[in-house]
């Protein structure tokens, strides 16, 4: 995986993912109760559990997993500034239909945590 070429513990990435379980946990089961297609594989009274609902609760859990890693390793690997610079850099095109780039980034900067 990508921990390894950041240069991170595997434990420091995994304790910005802990409090984002319950949504992951949340995803799976939302999917899994509430999908209709698919074959049954239990029912559990009105509410069926389905081939289908298991393999998109998996598939989005992943995507939130996936996404969740990825903020975490750009924030713990890129500073600040860099960042603001950055979202400066993306917002300058914009600046044809005056959207203020140089204002919003660092509205931006003025967010993030020290």
């Amino acid at each position: 995986m990508i921990i390894p070429l950041a240069r991170l513990p595997v434990r420091l990435v995994l304790r910005n993912f802990r409090p984002f379980s319950w949504l992951i946990l949340l995803t799976i089961c939302l999917h899994i109760f509430f999908t209709r297609t698919g074959t049954v594989l239990f029912c559990l009274g009105p509410v069926q559990v389905t081939s289908e609902g298991v393999a998109r609760g998996a598939f989005f859990s992943y995507r939130l997993l996936i996404l969740i890693v990825t903020a975490t390793l750009l924030t713990l690997t890129t500073s600040p500034m860099e960042l603001v610079d950055g979202i400066e850099k993306l917002l300058k095109p914009f600046r044809r239909i005056r959207v203020p780039a140089h204002e919003l980034a660092m509205m931006t900067s003025i967010a993030f945590p020290i």
